[in-house]
């Protein structure tokens, strides 16, 4: 992976946390924060716990990145299919883009309400309820499996990085990225919420760049080859 790419996953991906994910999972967060963490409770336990959560997201991503990223190395062997792969993933990053400048509600359509008649939502509540710490691991083993459209478009990403190590690299690059803000918002507050549309427009523009980044070099491999 290039440090470009790197860079530019991280960019979108931290934006795209303040402004999408803080929206999506930020409930979550407040959730178990409200049921784990009581008034008395020492600032570093809690920074201990939401790291714990964090990881199992991450855990989730990193995985799921190396299984798309073995694929696309099967699925892209040849470099013709690869340029084809390029050039549709950089089409789909811009119209991914413009969907969250202009339409940003578009994500809802490809994710799930945690409304309490979502049938996620008795699940995700038992583990709310256990107060035992591996329980915030698996609640972000879980979370990192739900529908969510920002997360497929950097598996998007990670499936054609090359190989399963790359693969891996761009969503652990993507966890961590979004590891700041919703470490924020359970260690303080929900202010981040305000800011949500600032964000959104950094993250949309973010996707047009890299999305345009990614059709030139499809382009310029293709006379390369």
């Amino acid at each position: 992976m290039q440090h470009i790419e790197l860079m530019g996953v991280f960019s979108i991906a931290f934006f795209a946390s303040l402004g999408h994910c803080v929206g999506m999972c930020g409930g979550i967060v407040l959730a178990y924060s409200s049921l784990h963490f009581p008034s008395h409770t020492h600032f570093l336990r809690k920074i201990f716990y939401h790291l714990i959560y964090n990881f199992g997201r991450i855990s989730t991503y990193v995985i799921l990145g190396s299984i798309v990223g073995g694929l696309g190395k099967v699925v892209f062997f040849d470099v013709l299919p690869k340029h084809f792969a390029l050039l549709g993933m950089g089409i789909l990053i811009v119209i991914c883009g413009l969907g969250i400048l202009f339409f940003p509600r578009i994500l809802r359509v490809v994710e799930v309400s945690f409304s309490p008649q979502s049938s996620f939502f008795a699940f995700f509540g038992k583990l709310l309820k256990n107060k035992n710490p591996s329980s915030l691991y698996v609640l972000g083993l879980c979370n990192g499996l739900l529908p969510c459209g920002i997360v497929y478009y950097f598996l998007l990403t990670a499936s054609v990085a090359g190989n399963a190590l790359n693969g891996a690299i761009v969503m652990f690059v993507f966890g961590v990225a979004t590891l700041p803000s919703l470490l924020l918002l359970g260690l303080f507050t929900s202010s981040l919420q305000s800011k949500r549309a600032l964000f959104l427009i950094f993250s949309g523009v973010g996707m047009l760049l890299l999305g345009g980044y990614e059709i030139y070099k499809a382009i310029r491999m293709w006379h390369l080859s």
